[in-house]
């Protein structure tokens, strides 16, 4: 791959063929200071935090891969899961992502293409560049947030950059720039929620127009959705959701739950 097309393919350029300890919201400081607060603290120990370490590993291509002490099957079919962080499955080991249970479910290979914190114009992306490519028997999109938006700039020295939003707008995500035009215009464009809204149904529309033309199921669901109906099943249990290492993304305990719901949007 190119270098731009690994700004705009690649859900992680940086850590490609790489393994780490650590990403962005699971990250050293964060972890350190929860251990620090007593009520943090407390969370992590309760869903089994204090001495479980995992790591991250990305192939070439920046996917999340297993790590080296994982044992996997391999299978004859691939599953392509998009999205953000919940399929990549920040704050939790790859085994216990749902992404990964699910496609052990359905004896298929998890092509895991996310990245935390994207919005529905970088899941397209993906989509439009890797579906060709690995020609999966199912495309999963995980839809992100719909106030979540972003969009390519060219500079002057013609290279490309992404500007990106999660929602916030006195916050970017996962692009480390400052850009006071791109702020003013998502200010303007946020201030509708029905932008955010349209954004997401028609890039959502053009994924699933991408897995047709390549003879793909495609399957997806919104993460407010997937949450939703997952804090359901545990109300009914009288318990509240568990949760990852970062103590902001969803436990093992849900990613079972998530992992039952798509199973059933699947068949």
């Amino acid at each position: 791959m190119t270098k731009e097309e690994l700004i705009l393919y690649s859900p992680y350029p940086e850590w490609i063929n790489q393994e780490i300890k650590w990403l962005p919201k699971d990250d050293n400081l964060t972890y350190k200071n929860h251990l620090g607060r007593s009520d943090t603290c407390k969370k992590l120990r309760e869903n089994g935090w204090l001495t479980n370490s995992f790591t991250y590993n990305f192939d070439s291509r920046g996917f999340r891969i297993p790590s080296s002490y994982n044992k996997i099957d391999t299978f004859d079919k691939d599953i392509l899961f998009i999205g953000e962080s919940n399929v990549c499955g920040i704050g939790l080991p790859w085994e216990e992502t749902f992404a990964i249970k699910v496609a052990k479910k359905l004896q298929m290979n998890p092509i895991l293409c996310a990245r935390g914190g994207v919005s529905i114009n970088t899941c397209f992306r993906y989509a439009s560049y890797w579906t060709k490519i690995i020609k999966p028997t199912i495309v999963f999109l995980l839809i992100p947030p719909s106030m979540r938006f972003d969009m390519i700039v060219r500079q002057q020295d013609k290279s490309k950059i992404l500007f990106g939003t999660n929602g916030n707008l006195s916050r970017k995500t996962y692009i480390n720039v400052k850009n006071d035009w791109f702020n003013n215009f998502f200010e303007k464009w946020a201030i509708n929620q029905d932008n955010g809204i349209f954004n997401n149904k028609s890039n959502t529309l053009a994924i699933e127009k991408i897995a047709e033309q390549n003879n793909c199921k495609f399957v997806a669901i919104s993460m407010a959705d997937l949450h939703s109906e997952t804090k359901n099943i545990f109300a009914a249990q009288g318990k509240q959701h568990d949760w990852a290492r970062d103590l902001a993304h969803w436990g093992k305990q849900s990613n079972d739950i998530f992992c039952d719901i798509v199973l059933e949007k699947i068949a």
